[in-house]
């Protein structure tokens, strides 16, 4: 008998599993916070902060630690404050017309990333200012030296930067590094019991208690093997299942279901690592389910005339379709043509 209910726990409830949420506490992670609060102590004495390089693998919390320490920086402090995704703003003319709208300072159409900068200083002045940096290490390398580079030099601006590895910072021009020379903050993988309790608070607060136990928890937090976004992501899915299915308690098949459901946000993750090139091959392998060498050539040279972009040489695309291949993003087999002809599908 399906599970009687007017409307899904899920759909009355959807923020809770969403990574833009942000809990009222931050379990796991008092050393970051506090390292955090340190870098911004000398802002309340008048001074300008200490920036910080917050880095470690996908699902570690530092995107949450950030956002939660930004929004205290606002209430509590009043000190204002800008959050940076750098894969989807990727240059630093867009990083200063995202902060400059987010103070609802806009200026046309300006382009000139000089005026931008020039704009933003004179809004800022010697006021502090919070800016959150994530996933900088996405952000071309020109771009990223000539931001921070300019950031660096404004008033009493802090800087969080974010990135997978500690590469992010060695790989920056030695008068940057030497500029910013930012306090590194290390999240390793959350613990077990970490996962247990950062998933109990969100089935506390919103699922039914007949839905869920500590077992089922627990079973989530194996196997999300320290990410606290795969976790959540699994929990979330396992319930859809369980509803669809009719049942009124999360079972050890909807967790399974749930844990493969999974899959795109790790494939999201590897593919934010590599070239735009890759991901538009993945794409068109994604729309095109046994397409072969030669029609992907000729996909993938249609979609650069389409976004006016320069090609990779036919070399090059053949390494990074292996490069997909060796992700575990696509699967290559052999066409059943002659020659050496090869079939694409993206991985199950």
């Amino acid at each position: 008998m399906p599970y009687d209910t007017d409307e899904s726990e899920i759909a009355k409830n959807p923020n809770i599993f969403n990574n833009s949420y942000i809990p009222r506490g931050i379990f796991a992670r008092d050393p970051h916070l506090k390292n955090l609060h340190s870098c911004f102590s000398l802002v309340l004495k008048g001074n300008k902060p200490l920036h910080a390089w917050l880095y470690g693998k996908p699902g570690t919390g530092k995107s949450l630690v950030a956002k939660y320490f930004l929004q205290e920086l606002m209430e509590k402090h009043q000190i204002n404050g800008a959050y940076i995704n750098c894969w989807r703003t990727n240059s630093f003319y867009s990083v200063l017309d995202t902060v400059l709208n987010e103070l609802r300072f806009g200026f046309g159409d300006e382009r000139d990333t000089r005026v931008k900068l020039y704009q933003f200083e004179r809004r800022v002045r010697e006021k502090p200012f919070a800016v959150v940096l994530d996933e900088v290490d996405l952000m071309p390398l020109k771009d990223r030296n000539a931001m921070i580079y300019n950031f660096c030099n404004i008033g009493k601006i802090g800087l969080i930067c974010i990135s997978e590895s500690r590469y992010a910072i060695l790989s920056l021009e030695d008068r940057i590094k030497s500029r910013l020379n930012p306090r590194v903050i290390h999240f390793k993988p959350y613990t077990k019991e970490d996962l247990v309790r950062i998933l109990r608070e969100r089935a506390l607060m919103k699922l039914d208690c007949k839905r869920w136990n500590e077992n089922i928890l627990k079973k989530i937090a194996e196997i999300a093997k320290g990410d606290a976004r795969v976790a959540i992501h699994t929990l979330k899915r396992a319930c859809q299942h369980s509803e669809d299915e009719g049942s009124k308690a999360i079972e050890l098949k909807h967790i399974k279901k749930g844990y493969y459901g999974v899959d795109d946000l790790k494939k999201e993750y590897r593919l934010k690592r590599l070239t735009e090139h890759h991901r538009i091959l993945f794409q068109l392998i994604k729309m095109n389910s046994g397409i072969i060498s030669n029609q992907l050539w000729n996909c993938y040279l249609q979609e650069c005339r389409n976004q006016n972009l320069n090609p990779i040489a036919k070399r090059t695309f053949s390494h990074y379709t292996s490069n997909l291949n060796e992700l575990k993003l696509i699967k290559v087999e052999r066409a059943r043509v002659r020659g050496r002809v090869y079939s694409f599908k993206v991985s199950d």
